[in-house]
């Protein structure tokens, strides 16, 4: 019995760091400023994806409220190093 009570605890320990461990690696994420003045989506998401291409980048079109204008922003893992094209 008692070491039936202990597998469980170690699988309820493992499933909790396992659990703790994902939210930690989603938090990782920074973004770079591409073009501040304009952003053509198609063209953000390409260029987005040519500098940071191994670490999960995703471009998008982000309004600037103090211009009224739409600027490029690359969203990616924090430890990535961009790739000069």
């Amino acid at each position: 019995m008692t070491k039936f009570f202990f597998s469980q605890v170690v699988v309820f320990l493992l499933i909790i760091s396992v659990i703790s461990g994902i939210s930690v690696a989603d938090a990782q994420r920074c973004q770079k400023v591409l073009d501040p003045k304009s952003c053509n989506l198609q063209q953000c998401r390409s260029d987005c994806f040519k500098m940071f291409q191994n670490f999960r980048p995703f471009g998008q079109c982000i309004r600037n409220n103090s211009n009224n204008t739409f600027g490029c922003v690359c969203i990616f893992d924090c430890h990535a190093k961009p790739n000069l094209v």
